[in-house]
């Protein structure tokens, strides 16, 4: 009992100090943090609580506050606060989600990494998920889905002719069939050429409108997703999470993480507030410290809006909104693109996490940059002897030799403690012999411890 014991509260010691899904957030009181996973690694009962999350906040009426806010604001998408202002809008929905309660209480919003449709544009894998298909262009365009139908998300934006806001109208969605998504090492090559804020945010904007445009052909006017009503679709909100990724890792790429926001004023590179270059209209420059106008939602108490300024500043780092991304595996499919980072190790910070098959994926990746000078990582018949293989068998090869960094600070922990034990257990045998009365209670209390291509874009019709 008296071993038992010890490795219990050790157990449970290292448990407080190592767990990384313990909140960071500074802004919600919450007991887990916002891990967010790449969309096309979840099964389809984690998508579910998507779904279900979000058609729930519709029907409350808090997503229709959210929707209605986006499309005042279509300027603003032509500026250098494109990044910043849809981050507040994923979290927000995610904390929304998360009020539920419930399965939905540890809810993270997951993120819809693009690149792995390019080349299947014509028949993307997120629509053959549980986001429902192709409008029908025999009825406005609408989708017919069991989760997307006007019954389960009936909308009151863009109602096409014969459809009333107050019945409900129907999400709409027409595949452009001559757009091509960017590729994974396309993507990775602007996280990796352009260290200066503004360059690499026009690149992303361009690369993210893209796939707003697949989704919606320039004939259909009433398309959610070419509009400012493009929350409306639920793939919005996962593209967002998505791109937030993207900056962070840009962030990581070149060591700019550790600048904290206090001193981004010295950091133009990291953000300057201007208009695009080549935009045609007025956009809405947001400093560092201007707040974001969020209209109705800043009236309603469920709304962070409501009891403080968001501005760019605030949203540049993850950690204290909570928010921690899952690597996933874009590095990999990345072809060596972000060996151009001057951060050779951008994914070893507190904004992300790797896990399970993830310890492959950085692994490798790993392995790619220490292979860097050798013929640049290829064998004598010109392949990459380094090729993304994601197999089961591979993967577990991997994970045998990988190890997070909460495993070796639980081993330290646990190291310190079994030290510090065996110095208490010696003092005690000196004062209290093993036999005696007193030593027969040392177990007591032992049960309170619990067992557990890109085309050139218009950027004043950005959605």
């Amino acid at each position: 009992m008296r071993l038992f014991s010890f490795v219990s509260v050790v157990g449970m010691i290292i448990g407080v100090f190592s767990d990384s899904s313990q909140s960071t957030n500074i802004y919600r009181n919450e007991i887990c943090n916002r891990i967010r996973r790449p969309l096309h690694t979840l099964t389809t009962k984690e998508l579910l609580v998507y779904v279900e999350g979000l058609q729930a906040i519709r029907k409350n009426g808090k997503y229709q506050y959210m929707v209605d806010t986006h499309s005042l604001h279509t300027d603003i998408h032509a500026g250098s606060s494109f990044f910043f202002y849809h981050t507040y809008f994923v979290w927000e929905v995610e904390s929304q989600i998360r009020a539920l309660g419930g399965k939905f209480k540890c809810f993270s919003m997951p993120y819809y990494d693009f690149t792995v449709d390019a080349d299947n544009e014509k028949n993307p894998w997120v629509l053959n998920s549980v986001f429902g298909g192709d409008g029908d262009e025999e009825d406005r365009h609408c989708i017919h889905s069991e989760f997307w139908n006007r019954e389960n998300w009936p909308l009151v934006d863009l109602c096409g002719a014969g459809e009333s806001a107050e019945s409900g109208c129907c999400l709409k969605r027409s595949l452009t069939k001559d757009i091509a998504l960017p590729t994974a090492a396309q993507l990775a090559q602007s996280i990796a050429k352009y260290s200066e804020f503004r360059m690499f945010e026009a690149d992303v904007a361009n690369a993210h409108q893209l796939v707003h445009w697949l989704f919606a052909t320039p004939e259909c006017d009433s398309c959610h997703m070419s509009t400012g009503y493009s929350p409306d679709d639920p793939l919005f909100m996962i593209l967002h999470s998505f791109v937030a990724y993207v900056r962070a890792v840009w962030a990581s790429c070149h060591g700019y993480q550790d600048i904290s926001a206090a001193d981004l004023d010295q950091h133009p590179e990291v953000y300057t507030a201007s208009c695009r270059d080549g935009t045609k209209v007025g956009c809405d420059v947001i400093e560092l410290d201007d707040a974001y106008v969020f209209d109705a939602m800043t009236e309603k108490a469920w709304s962070l809006a409501n009891k403080m300024e968001i501005t760019p500043r605030t949203l540049w780092e993850f950690t204290e909104w909570g928010v921690v991304y899952e690597v996933g595996d874009f590095p990999l499919r990345s072809e060596d693109m972000l060996q151009g980072c001057s951060n050779k190790d951008l994914f070893d910070n507190a904004w992300f996490m790797v896990l399970d098959k993830d310890y492959a994926v950085v692994q490798k990746y790993e392995e790619r940059e220490q292979h860097v000078e050798v013929q640049e990582g290829r064998g004598q018949n010109g392949e990459n002897q380094f090729a993304a293989d994601t197999s089961d068998d591979a993967i577990q090869h991997w994970v045998q030799y990988s190890v997070s960094s909460n495993t070796y600070y639980a081993a330290a922990m646990s190291a310190v403690l079994l030290f510090v034990f065996a110095l208490s257990a010696f003092v005690w045998r000196k004062r209290v012999p093993w036999g005696s009365k007193a030593a027969k209670h040392d177990d007591v209390g032992s049960t309170m411890v619990p067992s557990i291509n890109y085309g050139s874009t218009s950027w004043n019709q950005l959605p």
